[in-house]
């Protein structure tokens, strides 16, 4: 897996970017990783519904990777992660998506900002 830099980091985290802004570059992030995808005119696609739709797909995979669903909480190593900080937090997130969900880069750095920005243990309950 490639490294997560401070960079991709300061993004995620980033105040002025949306939920909004995720889930564009997540449509977007698909033509990125799938260029063959049978679409005539990439400009007529509308990433931000696209990303919308592939937010649905994965919610429930990424809510697997964080949540304690017994105790509707984020998972005991999740915890312990965040309090050693974001940029842990983020790689194991982003690592654990392209393990278990086997998806790229592109796709799992918009789902970690995505879940950031919506806040983690809301995801949870």
């Amino acid at each position: 897996m490639e490294k997560i830099n401070k960079e991709t980091v300061d993004l995620i985290l980033s105040k002025r970017l949306n939920e909004d802004f995720w889930l564009f570059e997540l449509g977007r992030a698909e033509i990125i990783d799938s260029p063959t995808l049978p679409f005539e005119n990439h400009f007529l696609y509308s990433f931000l519904s696209r990303g919308e739709l592939i937010w649905n797909e994965q919610k429930n995979k990424l809510i697997t990777i964080l949540c304690d669903k017994k105790n509707k909480t984020l998972k005991k190593i999740l915890k312990n992660v965040t309090s050693e900080g974001y940029y842990e937090l983020i790689s194991t997130i982003i690592s654990q998506l392209i393990k278990t969900n086997k998806v790229s880069m592109a796709i799992a750095i918009p789902l970690c900002g995505l879940a950031i920005k919506k806040g983690l243990n809301s995801l949870c309950k």
